[in-house]
């Protein structure tokens, strides 16, 4: 018994010590107002912590919801980006029977040959000045062979009033370009149907046509 009555005034006594020491601890009040408040330690905290510098923050400022080859009224999404970033060629439209419209190979000087040309031929008119001196027999072959043929390639006989237009537009096809020389097909249309021709068109002659082909008609 007295064995136990030690027992248990050992444990009291360390019971007594522990309810002191933790009694003399100054305890905090979070409602004080004299106090340091959590949002007073948290600004004072925050104030000195060294924050990294922002790294390429255009990045974040930029507007990319745009393309120079994307419409801006278009949404732009993921997989419309792609596809505008890709490095593909352009895709030109083309005709049923005469090929592509890419004119881009044809030059300043090589159109102009071949857009006056085409502006007489609406109206029936002829420029020698646009074929080379040695091939004008070219010009006259084309003038007989379209009077002669408009009957079998429209129908009908050919105009006779000049003051009417044979035709009312035209197009360029792709050029087939060499050194000195460029081939350009070109279309003539009208109400009728059309005709695709060839212009054979030589750069060291100052662009001047020196042969023209007729190639198909068509309705």
């Amino acid at each position: 018994m007295c064995k136990k009555s030690l027992l248990f005034v050992a444990f009291l006594f360390f019971l007594e010590l522990i309810f002191f020491s933790c009694s003399s601890e100054t305890p905090i009040d979070l409602n004080s107002g004299s106090g340091e408040t959590l949002r007073m330690t948290f600004s004072g905290r925050n104030s000195s912590v060294i924050w990294s510098r922002e790294i390429e923050n255009s990045v974040l400022s930029r507007k990319i919801n745009t393309s120079a080859y994307i419409s801006s009224n278009l949404k732009l999404d993921p997989e419309i980006y792609i596809v505008s970033a890709a490095d593909e060629p352009p895709v030109y439209p083309s005709l049923s029977g005469f090929g592509s419209l890419d004119s881009t190979q044809i030059s300043p000087e090589a159109k102009s040959t071949v857009e006056n040309f085409v502006k007489n031929i609406i109206s029936w008119n002829f420029d020698e000045n646009l074929v080379s001196k040695n091939s004008v027999f070219s010009l006259i072959l084309f003038k007989y062979d379209i009077e002669n043929g408009w009957k079998n390639g429209f129908g009908e006989e050919f105009p006779s009033d000049s003051e009417k237009k044979l035709f009312s537009s035209y197009y360029f096809g792709e050029p087939f370009v060499e050194e000195d020389s460029l081939l350009v097909p070109v279309r003539l249309k009208n109400s009728k149907g059309f005709v695709d021709i060839q212009l054979f068109i030589d750069k060291t002659e100052n662009f001047r046509i020196t042969q023209i082909l007729i190639k198909k008609w068509g309705k």
